[in-house]
C-alpha cells in the first residue's frame, strides 16, 4: 500500500509505503541499504514474527516533478483498459515504486478471529 503526497515541510513529492518484508524489500534501493541496517531489521521481523506479531515495513522516496507526471499518466492509460486495467495497473505501480528507502519496520497484533492463538 502505497501513498503520493507534496510534504507539507520541505515541498518535496514524496512516494511512502508499507507493505510485507518480501514485497519492500525487493523493492528497496540497495545502494542505500547498510549491512547493518539490513540485519537489523532482520532480527526485528524475526523476533516479532516468532511471537505471533504482524509484521510491515515502511519505505519512501523522493519523487521528481516529471516522475510523478508520468506515472499519472501511464495510470491513467491503464484504467482507460476496460479488458486489462488491473495488469496494467499493477505493472505500472511496480514500476513506480522502486527505489525505495528503508524508513523501518512495525508489528502488530493481528487477530483476525476470536480463539485464534
Amino acid at each position: 500500500m502505497s501513498v503520493l503526497l507534496k510534504d507539507p515541510i520541505d515541498g518535496k513529492i514524496k512516494l511512502l509505503a508499507k507493505g510485507a518484508d518480501s514485497i519492500i524489500f525487493d523493492r528497496l534501493d540497495k545502494t542505500q541499504l547498510e549491512k547493518d541496517q539490513i540485519e537489523q531489521t532482520n532480527w526485528f521481523l524475526d523476533y516479532a514474527s516468532k511471537q505471533g506479531l504482524r509484521t510491515l515495513l515502511m519505505a519512501m522516496k523522493v519523487v521528481e516533478v516529471e516522475e510523478m507526471e508520468i506515472f499519472l499518466r501511464d495510470c491513467q492509460e491503464a484504467e482507460n483498459d476496460l479488458e486489462h486495467r488491473e495488469v496494467k495497473l499493477d505493472a505500472v505501480y511496480d514500476r513506480f515504486e522502486r527505489g525505495l528507502n528503508l524508513i523501518g519496520a512495525t508489528a502488530v497484533e493481528d487477530r483476525l478471529q476470536d480463539d485464534v492463538p
